[in-house]
C-alpha cells in the first residue's frame, strides 16, 4: 500500500521495510483512501477493499503452502517462534540446532506479553515471522512477602550447552510460567545452593 507513494520498492525496503505503519494503514482502510490504495504502477484505479482482498489470498495461499491444506492444523506458534541466538554458532547452519534455543510462542508485537514478528526474512535462515523481540525476564516482586517473588528468564540457568540446565526453563517462559525468585523454607538441599565465605 505504501510502497509506491514512498519512493518505489528498494528505497521503501532499505529506509523503512522494518516498520509496520499500522496505526497509518488502520487509518487509511477506515477512511477508504483511494489514493493510498491505488497502486501506480498499474493503469487501473485500485480500491482499498481490492488490496485488502488481495492480501487476504495471498496470505492464505502462503500459509497453505506452508502448513497444509487443513486449516484446523495451522498454529501461529509453528511460525512465531521465539528464538535465543547462540553467538557466533547461530550463524553455522549446521551447529545452530545444537546451541540456539526455539519454542513456539503467541502474541504479536501488538499484545500484552509483545512477542514482535519478524515481517521481514531472517537474513540468515530465510524464515518469515520468527518472534524477534520479547521479555527475556519477567519479575513480580511482592515488596510485602519478598517469598511470594517470581522470576522467568526465556532460556536457562546455565550458558553451557551440555548442562541440562542450558534450556530449562524455555517452555515455562512461551507458558508464561514462573519460578519462585527465593527457595521454600522446607527445599531439599538438592534444591538449594550456599555460598559461605571461607574462614580465616
Amino acid at each position: 500500500m505504501f510502497t509506491d507513494e514512498l519512493g518505489g520498492p528498494e528505497v521503501y525496503e532499505r529506509v523503512l521495510g522494518a516498520r509496520t505503519f499500522r496505526d497509518a494503514l488502520e487509518g487509511v482502510l477506515e477512511r477508504d483512501d483511494a489514493w493510498w490504495c491505488d497502486d501506480k504502477a498499474t493503469p487501473a484505479a485500485e480500491r482499498c477493499a481490492q488490496l485488502a482482498d488481495r492480501a487476504l489470498g495471498a496470505a492464505l495461499d502462503e500459509l497453505q503452502a506452508r502448513f497444509g491444506p487443513d486449516i484446523g492444523q495451522w498454529q501461529w506458534g509453528r511460525a512465531h517462534q521465539a528464538r535465543s541466538e547462540h553467538r557466533p554458532f547461530s550463524r553455522v547452519q549446521a551447529l545452530a540446532p545444537l546451541f540456539e534455543l526455539r519454542v513456539p510462542t503467541g502474541g504479536d508485537t501488538y499484545t500484552v506479553n509483545v512477542g514482535r514478528v519478524g515481517v521481514k526474512a531472517d537474513p540468515g535462515t530465510g524464515e518469515l515471522y520468527l518472534n524477534d523481540h520479547a521479555a527475556s525476564l519477567r519479575a513480580i516482586y511482592d515488596l510485602g512477602d519478598p517469598s511470594r517473588s517470581r522470576v522467568m528468564h526465556s532460556s536457562g540457568q546455565s550458558g553451557l550447552p551440555w548442562s541440562r540446565r542450558y534450556r530449562d526453563f524455555s517452555d515455562a517462559w512461551a507458558r508464561v510460567a514462573y519460578v519462585p525468585l527465593w527457595p521454600a523454607p522446607d527445599a531439599s538441599p538438592g534444591e538449594v545452593q550456599r555460598l559461605r565465605p571461607r574462614g580465616p
